[in-house]
């Protein structure tokens, strides 16, 4: 799951800045920014956030990337490294706020998807669920235009997000 991905990947870069003796600090967002950890050394510190990672549930549905990264540029106004985990996938543009966040910080974006948003299986009908919206649809995996299609949309979105970073800078 991406909640396990990005849990793990977290871990990883907290426990990586203690060994630098780098500040951690933590955002949740969603459609909203739901919570926001300052960043501060120690051990104590990155077990709180990584426990605060581990038990985090979205209370929005939706993701804007917009309101995260202005909210992150208002409270962090010294040059960080900062990254950016997300599957991006969002109906918000946040062009402007990645612009500023770039110039202001080097921030990197690592995007976290599931091969299932790319690939659906021939399963025959499914309902599927789509988490930023909660629209529920029945889909005929066995379609292969419809396969062809979901592939295409998920490669172009990709190609988007990355040509995005790099024109913004980050």
């Amino acid at each position: 799951f991406k909640k396990e991905i990005i849990e793990i990947i977290s871990g990883i870069l907290a426990f990586s800045a203690i060994t630098n003796n780098d500040k951690v600090g933590v955002l949740f967002f969603s459609g909203t920014v739901e919570k926001f950890i300052p960043a501060k050394k120690g051990k104590s510190h990155i077990l709180r956030i990584i426990t605060e990672i581990d038990n985090f549930d979205s209370k929005d549905t939706g993701t804007n990337i917009a309101e995260a990264l202005k909210y992150f540029n208002n409270v962090n106004k010294k040059k960080s490294i900062a990254f950016l985990i997300s599957d991006f996938m969002t109906s918000v543009d946040f062009k402007k706020e990645l612009t500023v966040a770039g110039k202001r910080h080097d921030l990197i974006g690592l995007q976290i998807y599931d091969i299932r948003e790319r690939e659906l299986e021939n399963i025959g009908t499914v309902l599927i669920k789509d988490a930023e919206s909660g629209t529920e649809f029945f889909a005929d995996t066995s379609n292969q235009k419809l396969r062809d299609q979901i592939k295409k949309n998920f490669d172009l979105r990709q190609k988007n997000t990355k040509e995005l970073f790099g024109k913004c800078g980050s």
